[in-house]
């Protein structure tokens, strides 16, 4: 099932370096709440290819979230010049209404941690600073812009 979903997602996104779509397989997976026996949980398709919660046309990256150091917030999926809002949640997924941009947030509670202008080859970058009391905490991380989002990523400050 994993080949099949690999396939698929190389086909929908064909100048993809193997990074970038190995990176989009674990993204798009199901969190199955034991990483010790499932990994990065169960794949699905329908994430990986941009639908479901998330992945309406923008791809968000995130450098390794260490308490007390920065880390840099990446998207793909833009035209030059637009501007990109990045958000997170500590309490989880949830739908999130934001009318001003027309989409559907898939993190519940989120707050804003700031925007970034698309580059010539549409990409935005964000630099989030991690303060030192954060280790252990839970995040929710989602990329928006008007009309798009990006997928939801689950992770956990170390």
């Amino acid at each position: 099932i994993t080949n099949g979903v690999v396939a698929m997602i190389r086909m929908e996104y064909p100048n993809w370096t193997t990074t970038e779509v190995r990176q989009r397989l674990y993204d798009s997976c199901d969190d199955m709440n034991n990483s010790s026996k499932y990994g990065h949980g169960r794949v699905n398709l329908e994430l990986a290819l941009g639908g479901g919660g998330g992945g309406g046309g923008l791809y968000l990256t995130t450098g390794l979230m260490v308490a007390g150091t920065t880390t840099t917030l990446s998207t793909t999926g833009s035209a030059s010049g637009d501007t990109v809002y990045f958000a997170y949640s500590v309490t989880g997924n949830g739908v999130t209404s934001i009318p001003s941009l027309g989409v559907d947030l898939g993190i519940a509670s989120p707050k804003l941690l700031g925007t970034s202008g698309a580059n010539g080859s549409g990409m935005a970058e964000f630099t989030v600073n991690i303060p030192p009391s954060a280790r252990y905490l839970s995040v929710w991380l989602q990329a928006a812009q008007i009309g798009k989002t990006s997928q939801v990523i689950y992770v956990i400050i170390t």
